[in-house]
């Protein structure tokens, strides 16, 4: 019963990370569309240098990375499942801040 828990909570954990990764995206895509600024201090330089769909690829290239480390590493470090809880936490802050701005 308490793997089926761990299995099931490992399931939300990355269905959350996904989620709000791809809320993250939508919201910024349609605040640039809106003319606002982008809050991301590390996407904004390369959005400014060179447009929105290389920002997307940038997040994309981390996105896949840290799912590669997370699988890689996850029977090894069970703990590394609560860094993707924070990092669902982080994203989800930022489609707030994202949602918040488009009112």
């Amino acid at each position: 019963m308490t793997a089926n828990r761990s299995v099931t909570g490992q399931r939300l954990t990355l269905a959350a990370f996904l989620t709000f990764q791809l809320l993250d995206v939508l919201t910024t895509h349609v605040g640039l569309a809106l003319r606002h600024a982008e809050l991301n201090r590390l996407m904004a330089p390369i959005i400014a240098a060179n447009g929105e769909l290389a920002a997307y690829a940038a997040k994309g290239a981390a996105v896949c990375i840290l799912l590669a480390i997370l699988m890689l590493s996850a029977r090894r470090m069970p703990g590394i499942w609560f860094a993707y809880q924070v990092a669902a936490g982080l994203t989800a802050l930022a489609v707030i801040s994202n949602a918040v701005q488009l009112l």
